[in-house]
């Protein structure tokens, strides 16, 4: 079993202390559950990018699950290793996109995980998320991919949050 992190008592800024609270509550809500190995297996094949106390930038993802409508299809452009589709469970899905394997990332009941690059995903449907209820999230993704995937998603998506600090 992992070591669950604590929250420590001097924070450097807002941003880390949601951090910690979403990953808190993420391994809380996974402790003994079926999902639980999966992440186990993940943070030992990738322990190098990932470790229990950093699961990827889940304090933002934790705050916009709390802050949209259930009704919502959340449309994740470079999920990495998708810690975060655990906050999403209550919305009516959650579709990963990311130059990863599937196999790479954490699934649950309402994830949809495609392996692709996502400006040339994006380019194939061109207003996939024009009318509710979709919502983009692009986050740190990195320029790896095809195209200004900043600009691509706020191009489809009409409700979106691109963040790059």
């Amino acid at each position: 079993m992992l070591k669950i992190p604590t929250l420590s008592p001097l924070f450097n800024s807002a941003a880390e202390v949601l951090h910690e609270q979403a990953t808190q509550e993420f391994w809380r809500d996974l402790r003994n559950s079926p999902h639980e190995a999966q992440a186990e297996k993940l943070l030992r094949r990738f322990s190098g990018d990932i470790d229990p106390s950093f699961l990827g930038f889940l304090g933002q993802y934790w705050m916009l699950a709390q802050l949209l409508p259930l009704d919502r299809t959340i449309y994740d452009i470079g999920c990495g290793y998708a810690f975060q589709s655990w906050f999403f469970h209550g919305h009516k899905s959650y579709i990963g996109i990311d130059l990863n394997p599937v196999d790479d990332r954490m699934t649950f009941p309402h994830t949809i995980h495609i392996q692709a690059d996502a400006c040339e995903w994006l380019a194939r449907d061109p207003n996939p998320g024009i009318v509710d209820p979709h919502f983009a999230i692009c986050s740190y993704v990195p320029p790896w991919g095809k195209g200004n995937i900043e600009a691509v998603v706020r191009a489809h998506f009409r409700h979106c949050f691109v963040y790059y600090p």
